[in-house]
């Protein structure tokens, strides 16, 4: 039987300096249905918290708990990999800061699907 491929979601917002818990540093944007290995780095020049999100189909609440991932001053977080399962189409994985930050940080999101 033939194996099935999806293509990763890879997104990053850039470089953002004094990002507040508003700011979207990464997102997948909406994806189909199905179970994804959702890999994020973290870079920050200032101690930070971040949240990584699962989105509802409508992008206006949190379908499961958020996690929270400490990074230290001028260090990257070695890759942090969840596995996730949407529910409903369009739903996402995004990342935003726990607390405002004064100084520069930068994320990157994949979404890869696994079935």
């Amino acid at each position: 039987m033939p194996m099935s491929y999806w293509p990763s979601i890879i997104d990053s917002q850039g470089e953002k300096t004094n990002p507040t818990t508003t700011t979207v540093m990464a997102d997948t944007g909406a994806l189909p249905t199905g179970v994804y290995d959702v890999t994020v780095i973290f870079s920050t020049e200032a101690n930070a918290q971040f949240q990584v999100e699962h989105r509802n189909a409508a992008n206006d609440g949190n379908v499961s708990d958020v996690a929270i991932y400490y990074a230290q001053a001028n260090a990257s977080v070695a890759p942090v990999i969840i596995r996730y399962a949407t529910g409903q189409r369009n739903e996402r994985f995004r990342v935003m800061l726990n607390q405002n930050l004064t100084g520069v940080a930068a994320v990157t999101i994949e979404a890869h699907r696994v079935c």
